[in-house]
């Protein structure tokens, strides 16, 4: 079966297909939020694959895998702020403030690594491969040397972070914590700051690095992409419905400062009652300690649209599901493996978790875990 302009190749020889997606920059759509949004990098994506399956495929099952480059932030946003194509509103993504910017970022990375082969009807054991427009800048990562070149600045921040210590299982205060704080584009909406905490550095290449939000959450589905539906929870996608005691598991901590992620997922026709919300139940050494919570309230619901097929212009009814984040910062002087029990007090609709990632890393966008 030949394949584009090189006949000789048939599509059963390739080992994937190349293609790159630059999502726009969301000021160029303001009649979409967030989770809308992300049907248009979907909408993209998918119809240039049903293209190639329909054209080389015989409409068949894709028997190749899919790499994507590019599909992070518009790479014009994170131009140094000298350049008139950059945006003070890079650090969340083009995005107003990191609710809406997270709410994005995280919506599409749960796409891409939990449905995008089964959307883009990839055979069995084929993927999508996405590669991020360079995760060495902003808004991945930051370096103390470059911030103030990206809008930012690095400060002690005259707000009161709080974190659990390990050592003694006790929720304590950080007084002018290290953050960078974004000076322009970006304001705080609920819990989400308009700044990030800067913790813990890494040290890559001879040069100092602190993660920024987006690439936590990156990091994070990195690690949970692969991970199988319908587990226990904290062994893969657990879904919960019910209200009490989710589950139990462990989290293992690197010595120093790590903050342990969350992913959470809304699916669609789930409706969930307001204000349900998970609580964080942290035990070692025969202490324990509420600390932490996520509200199910503080991002938005699935998005339903109509697909059209490029070719044969089929249409079908389609949802993006709605994903986000929440980081609990912690502290432990020593490698420690802790206990976690999480807490539901609604039932309701049914809700996808995550197992929690920690990295040893000191980032976090909320001030009160």
């Amino acid at each position: 079966m030949p394949c584009g302009g090189y006949p000789s190749i048939p599509v059963a020889n390739l080992r994937a297909i190349h293609a790159h997606r630059y999502p726009d920059p969301p000021e160029q759509h303001p009649e979409f939020g967030p989770v809308a949004y992300v049907k248009g990098d979907i909408e993209q994506i998918r119809g240039g694959v049903d293209w190639f399956r329909y054209k080389y495929c015989g409409n068949g099952a894709l028997p190749v895998d899919v790499v994507l480059s590019e599909t992070g932030p518009n790479w014009t946003l994170a131009m140094p702020s000298s350049d008139p194509r950059s945006r003070p509103t890079l650090w969340a993504g083009g995005w107003p403030t990191f609710k809406k910017g997270l709410s994005w970022w995280n919506t599409y990375l749960s796409w891409l690594t939990r449905r995008a082969p089964t959307e883009c009807q990839l055979a069995t054991g084929k993927t999508v491969f996405a590669c991020p427009h360079s995760t060495a800048q902003p808004p991945y990562v930051c370096d103390w040397a470059e911030v103030t070149d990206y809008y930012a600045v690095m400060e002690p921040d005259p707000q009161t972070f709080t974190y659990i210590n390990f050592d003694n299982v006790r929720v304590e205060s950080f007084f002018s914590a290290p953050v960078i704080r974004i000076l322009s584009g970006i304001s705080g909406e609920g819990r989400y700051l308009n700044r990030f905490t800067i913790i813990r550095d890494t040290y890559v290449g001879g040069r100092t690095w602190q993660n920024a939000p987006f690439g936590a959450c990156l990091a994070t589905w990195a690690k949970i992409a692969n991970d199988l539906n319908n587990t226990g929870f904290g062994q893969g996608w657990h879904a919960s419905s019910t209200a009490g005691i989710v589950g139990t598991t462990t989290v293992n901590l690197e010595a120093g400062w790590n903050t342990i992620y969350f992913a959470v997922m809304k699916i669609p026709n789930q409706v969930l009652t307001a204000n349900t919300t998970f609580n964080f139940v942290w035990s070692f050494g025969g202490l324990s300690r509420s600390h932490g919570y996520m509200n199910m309230d503080e991002f938005d619901p699935p998005y339903a649209w109509t697909y059209v097929h490029p070719v044969t212009q089929q249409q079908s009814t389609e949802y993006v599901r709605s994903s986000m984040i929440f980081p609990v910062l912690c502290y432990t002087s020593q490698v420690r493996t802790v206990t976690l029990q999480v807490q539901r007090n609604i039932a309701g609709g049914s809700i996808w978790l995550g197992r929690p990632i920690s990295l040893p890393v000191g980032c976090t966008w909320f001030s009160n875990q």
